[in-house]
């Protein structure tokens, strides 16, 4: 999954990412062999569909075993529902991320 965030200035850049000129993180998440998937802490069985337009990552944690992602999710006109928000928490085998600061959107 690529991954970029918004404009951060030095002092947000709590890990010491290498940052593209633009002072942005990329990156891509890499997740091995996933062994649970939580959605809004109710065990997921099955396979996610997109359902919205658009999403933005809130918040992001990733850890050695697992993911945290939450998401607000949106559509654009003329779709009814416009706006959503879920948390996902995924664990698997294996969770990295890999900085790619000179990646082309």
């Amino acid at each position: 999954m690529n991954i970029c965030s918004a404009q951060i200035s030095a002092k947000e850049n709590r890990d010491n990412l290498r940052l593209d000129p633009e002072s942005i993180i990329r990156g891509k998440l890499h997740i091995e062999s996933i062994t649970d998937v939580l959605v809004d802490e109710q065990k997921f069985a099955g396979v996610l569909k997109k359902e919205y337009d658009s999403g933005r990552i809130l918040d992001l944690n990733v850890k050695e075993n697992s993911v945290y992602l939450f998401i607000q999710w949106c559509n654009f006109p003329p779709s009814l529902k416009e706006e959503d928000y879920n948390s996902y928490l995924i664990s698997a085998k294996r969770i990295w991320w890999e900085n790619t600061p000179s990646q082309v959107e």
